[in-house]
């Protein structure tokens, strides 16, 4: 069976386009959700998304993800949770040229 490739150039520009449109998007959003609220659901939707790519593997992975569950939620909260939260609440009051 052959695998479907795109070229890693492509790919590093694509996650520059998307990280740089978090934060366009974000400035828009904001106005309308809370912070919070908006990074509730890009995270709940990206989790919904990439779960039938990944689940096979977490689930081969449970026990070792149990075993250091409390290391892992303490990186989720303050690394992803938090800092696009903080992310959304710069955007409040700022440019989204200058939250970038």
């Amino acid at each position: 069976m052959a695998t479907f490739r795109l070229p890693p150039s492509l790919l590093l520009s694509l996650a520059t386009l998307f990280w740089a449109g978090n934060f366009a998007f974000g400035k828009v959003l904001v106005a309308t959700l809370p912070p919070i609220t908006l990074s509730l659901v890009r995270w709940s939707l990206s989790f919904l998304v990439l779960l039938p790519f990944a689940w096979r593997d977490v689930r081969d992975a449970l026990p070792l993800l149990r075993q250091h569950a409390k290391p892992l939620l303490t990186m989720a909260v303050t690394g992803v949770a938090g800092f696009n939260a903080l992310t959304y609440v710069a955007l409040q009051s700022t440019t989204a040229i200058n939250a970038a």
